[in-house]
């Protein structure tokens, strides 16, 4: 290895000064995560419905039919956390965008006897919740979140599926309280 002499060693403490500084230094970051957190009110319409064995025709009558909605959603760093109909959801806030998936731990009770079109042979059918996805992007206090809800169709009084529905929403919501 090179030394650096008496008279050199000003100018080799400044090489190694911006060597050091050019080399170690922070770490770059990516951009940060959307403020996501806070209470949020507005109306989520169905837009769409799909599967559901002999219920399609039944769900698919409430098509662009709307309902008021209020969520409120925690946050540290990029981690997201809400509660909401008996459901907890956990999920991740991007530098535009955040998603939300509903946990195991879900409380929603099986819905009873639904009716089914004659033209489907009648009889009644059950719904249980599976699980329920949110994925939005937010602009200032207003936020367009997208809701897929995925539900088994049972055979009445049982617990053997029928079939799948999966119901689409789209929810337009301001944060309150800011």
């Amino acid at each position: 290895m090179r030394r650096c002499t008496p008279i050199g060693q000003r100018l080799c403490l400044a090489i190694a000064s911006v060597a050091a500084l050019s080399c170690g230094g922070s770490t770059p970051t990516g951009p940060s995560a959307l403020q996501i957190a806070g209470t949020w009110t507005g109306t989520q319409t169905l837009t769409a419905v799909s599967g559901g064995e002999c219920l399609n025709v039944l769900y698919s009558q409430f098509i662009g039919g709307s309902l008021p909605i209020t969520i409120t959603i925690s946050q540290t760093g990029a981690s997201l956390s809400m509660s909401y109909g008996g459901c907890s959801y956990s999920g991740t806030a991007g530098a535009s965008s955040f998603t939300l998936e509903s946990t195991a731990t879900c409380t929603q009770p099986i819905q009873r006897d639904y009716p089914c079109q004659i033209v489907d042979g009648g009889g009644t059918r059950d719904v249980a919740f599976t699980n329920e996805t949110l994925s939005g992007t937010l602009a200032g206090n207003s936020v367009t979140i997208n809701i897929t809800e995925t539900d088994a169709v049972l055979a009445a009084g049982t617990s053997r599926s029928v079939g799948t529905l999966t119901l689409t929403f789209t929810a337009q919501a301001n944060r309150i309280g800011t």
